[in-house]
């Protein structure tokens, strides 16, 4: 997986996740300058967001094993023009959507960070500095975690959004904890994973219709 660095700079200007929350990874880059994670995409270098925060410290944790130290953030902290796309023709976020699985495991890149299941949002021709998710990721959405039997997961989210740090943080470790991690191709992936923080476990879904787009995409 690809990752790009977009520094940090500040604007009021706009609003973005502000109905659905999202959440995004910061770090610091060789010369201790803040930046957010972002994946190079067709459109060029793309913010990765998270459903929630629970789902963006997993990645984080399995980042500081890697070596990569890192933290979490409310998306809508960040000014908006840092979702722009590199044409400045519209918004653009990419939006994770769950963790591939290879035999029960979840897969690890070469350096050691989890693969990603992850899809590109693009509004073009937008005239304000907006941006949230439409129904098209919506939709992706509901049709995985439905596949899991997790019909309320806007709500669960919801109930994220107010807990505890370290019930964020607690959540995030029985993940890794919960599930062991195997080096493979994206290509070898048949399903999913997603989890559920309430109950803390893991559902595995086969990849949606259309799944191989998606992956080919990420490359």
């Amino acid at each position: 997986m690809t990752q790009y660095k977009t520094r940090i700079f500040r604007s009021e200007n706009g609003c973005i996740f502000e109905e659905l929350p999202a959440y995004v990874i910061g770090y610091h880059d060789d010369e201790g300058e803040p930046c957010i994670w972002a994946d190079i995409t067709e459109f060029g270098p793309t913010i990765v967001c998270h459903l929630s925060a629970v789902d963006a410290l997993i990645d984080i944790k399995q980042k500081e094993r890697a070596g990569h130290p890192s933290w979490v953030m409310p998306a809508s902290q960040l000014p908006p023009e840092m979702l722009r796309s590199a044409d400045r023709r519209g918004m653009i976020a990419r939006v994770h959507l769950a963790w591939p699985v290879v035999n029960g495991k979840l897969l690890q890149d070469t350096s050691g960070e989890l693969g990603a299941y992850r899809r590109v949002m693009l509004h073009v021709g937008e005239d304000a500095l907006t941006l949230a998710f439409d129904d098209g990721i919506l939709d992706q959405i509901d049709r995985l975690y439905q596949a899991a039997g997790l019909f309320a997961w806007r709500d669960t989210f919801a109930h994220t959004h107010s807990w505890h740090p370290k019930r964020i943080s607690r959540a995030a470790d029985i993940a890794l904890k919960s599930m062991p991690t195997i080096r493979g191709k994206e290509e070898e992936c048949m399903d999913v994973a997603l989890f559920d923080p309430e109950a803390e476990r893991w559902h595995i879904v086969p990849l949606p219709e259309k799944a191989r787009a998606f992956y080919d995409s990420m490359r």
